[in-house]
């Protein structure tokens, strides 16, 4: 009886400790130094994979994702901000995903680059400074992304939610040939001080090239491109109602 114990203790130990070695950068393929995510189980783990602190890996979208309603890609924060480049390569993510907290998107805080992406699909935004593809952005840069997801803010309150990036809050950040041709409605919820490209944006910003179809008239005080343009430095172009090329 002793013995079996003792072996049942062992084997316990053994299968925790192989546990504690399976991190999600373990489960990632990575072909030189680039991680490559082709499926919504890859993108899961890479997010796991920042999220557990590998903050500059670079990775490469192979293929489209059909549907993606898993965690988002870093922590809350400048501190936990993933700082790689992620490129999309003209693929498309579509997603379904609702949000945990303020300053949230499909990238939550980003130092890095994203680019060449497209996101599609629904975002229920139940919380304020939220950005379909970056929540907040510090000194890093958004290009060559269009998202057409809708969102459904939920908020109730000065929402500060966009279709590209929800909150830019470090000097240098640069969105460049971004495109929002979704929605942001509020329903009865009564979100208010939204826009398509950036959602607050009380520092130095480039904004290039970038356009947004008018957002829905259920939310009011709600700007095309940009709330609190004033500390910008942007080259912008509005098209009218419905436009969503450049």
């Amino acid at each position: 009886m002793k013995r079996t114990l003792l072996y049942l203790i062992a084997m316990t130990a053994s299968w925790l400790g192989l546990q504690a070695q399976d991190s999600a950068l373990e489960r990632l393929t990575i072909v030189d130094d680039v991680v490559q995510i082709s499926s919504a189980e890859d993108l899961a783990n890479f997010a796991q994979a920042v999220n557990e602190g590998n903050l500059t890996l670079d990775a490469v979208l192979t293929a489209d994702i059909a549907e993606y309603s898993e965690t988002a890609i870093s922590l809350e924060g400048e501190a936990n901000a993933y700082s790689g480049t992620f490129d999309g390569q003209y693929h498309t993510i579509n997603i379904n995903l609702t949000t945990t907290g303020a300053n949230w998107g499909l990238i939550r805080a980003l130092k890095g680059t994203v680019k060449n992406l497209h996101v599609s699909g629904q975002f229920t935004a139940a919380h304020n400074r939220v950005g379909v593809i970056v929540g907040e952005i510090f000194g890093g840069t958004i290009e060559n992304c269009w998202s057409s997801a809708d969102i459904a803010a939920n908020y109730g309150g000065d929402g500060a939610i966009s279709g590209i990036c929800g909150r830019a809050s470090g000097a240098g950040s640069t969105i460049r040939n971004c495109v929002y041709s979704g929605n942001v409605s509020s329903g009865e919820t009564g979100t208010y001080n939204c826009a398509g490209i950036v959602g607050w944006c009380p520092n130095p910003i480039d904004i290039i090239n970038c356009v947004s179809q008018e957002l829905s008239t259920q939310t009011t005080a709600k700007a095309t491109l940009v709330r609190w343009p004033a500390m910008m430095m942007p080259t912008t172009r509005t098209p009218s109602a419905r436009t969503a090329t450049t």
